[in-house]
């Protein structure tokens, strides 16, 4: 690709600033907490659909969901009012195609009264923009979609397809991605935007969900020597867990993941136990999960778990007869990307051109809808966008404005070169 084409596009990206900015507040200022997309899709399939000759736009079939084993249950009965959208800039032929996947949804943003500015505000000050979703992650989407039509003003041709995905239900599991694997959209290579801080990350770590119930013998709190209190009980578990993280931490290794200093947490959630405060309780229920790497065996890990638990019983004379009992509730699966990938190799030939630099390479510590793509649609993908990653979920949450900038750029020569194109 020829230096003046490189810089045209540069050029033109912060030409379009404002507008790059204008875009990341109207997503900011639409309200999409999980469940409650509607609004945000229909102003997303508008917008594309000024841009893209081709958007479709589909609420998916639950029943069609529950099939697929990538499945995640969610409490709704169906998806009413929550499309999935998806624009598609076809190639001219001969280049390789790639989709752009980016979740619409975000969390609660909590009580409104902890934020400095209005969560759904998109306020601007000292260079960040505030909102619920500004990291995580309309400013990723915000990139994919400005990137797209920067190349489309520029009258910039590419040669391969590209996919723009905008999905719903990341948060409680990724069934917008899967819908769309099962609506058949394909690539030869997929980013998703989620906030990385520019860093490029060719992996993220998975986790899985469980409970163990523990029981013991109910009476009243005056006589408690003769009940046997399953709170009690459930300490010692909760203990032999944490030791059972620690060794983890030591032996889960994985390249990727260096630069955390525990790559596979182990965390309780929940503790429910007794039913009044002068009777012995007689059953408690932990909740919680496990974390693990790609380079591990989930059959494995949730074994580890088992006999942690089996052990620690088995020093214990009511828990060697009255077995705690673990039930497994849901797996988000680890997925990673082989650094020598021709995707992975060009992303940082294209960082390099834009920032002068060689891009952070690592992996993310939280399950991402990456994993569909790359475990089910065998879609080699990538993670990369704007806003740090400990943004969020957070209280007065925000990305910087000039990262978006730079992802924009990083996304659009990264189209140029991918893709190919004709100028």
């Amino acid at each position: 690709m020829e230096n003046t084409l490189e810089k045209r596009i540069l050029n033109g990206i912060d030409a379009r600033r404002n507008d790059i900015v204008k875009f990341l507040q109207d997503l900011v200022r639409i309200p999409s907490t999980a469940g409650d997309e509607g609004q945000i899709q229909k102003f997303i399939a508008s917008s594309l659909q000024d841009m893209l000759p081709k958007v479709d736009v589909w609420e998916p079939n639950i029943n069609e969901l529950k099939l697929h084993p990538a499945y995640s249950p969610v409490e709704q009965q169906d998806y009413r009012g929550r499309p999935v959208v998806v624009g598609i800039l076809k190639g001219k032929g001969g280049g390789k195609s790639i989709v752009l996947n980016g979740h619409i949804d975000v969390v609660p943003p909590g009580p409104a009264s902890a934020w400095k500015h209005s969560p759904w505000s998109g306020d601007v000050e000292e260079g960040k923009l505030f909102g619920r979703g500004a990291s995580d992650m309309k400013g990723g989407f915000a990139a994919f979609v400005m990137a797209v039509k920067c190349l489309l003003e520029e009258e910039i041709q590419l040669n391969g397809d590209v996919i723009i995905e905008s999905v719903i239900d990341e948060e409680q599991g990724g069934n917008g991605t899967l819908a769309c694997i099962l609506r058949g959209y394909k690539a030869d290579a997929g980013i998703v935007g989620e906030p990385t801080n520019l860093e490029v990350h060719l992996a993220h770590s998975g986790s899985t969900w469980f409970k163990v119930k523990i029981e013991g013998k109910a009476a009243h709190g005056g006589l408690r020597y003769e009940g046997v209190s399953a709170i009690e009980k459930a300490i010692q578990i909760h203990d032999a867990l944490l030791r059972l993280e620690a060794r983890r931490k030591r032996s889960a290794i994985h390249p990727l993941f260096k630069a955390y200093p525990n790559p596979v947490p182990l965390n309780i959630g929940t503790i429910k136990g007794g039913v009044w405060p002068s009777t012995v309780p007689e059953e408690c229920v932990m909740k919680g999960r496990i974390g693990y790497l790609p380079n591990e065996m989930i059959s494995s890990v949730r074994r580890q778990l088992e006999d942690c638990i089996k052990q620690t019983a088995k020093k214990d004379a009511w828990m060697r007869r009255h077995q705690p009992k673990v039930e497994w509730l849901g797996l988000w699966e680890a997925s990673e990307i082989a650094p020598g990938h021709e995707l992975a190799k060009l992303f940082k030939t294209t960082y390099k051109k834009v920032l002068k630099r060689k891009p952070r390479v690592g992996a993310s510590p939280w399950g991402t809808d990456m994993r569909l793509l790359v475990n089910y649609a065998r879609i080699p993908t990538l993670l990369f966008g704007p806003g740090e990653m400990r943004q969020a979920h957070s209280v007065n949450e925000w990305v910087r404005i000039q990262d978006v900038i730079k992802a924009t750029k990083i996304i659009a020569l990264t189209l140029i070169e991918w893709c190919g194109y004709q100028d």
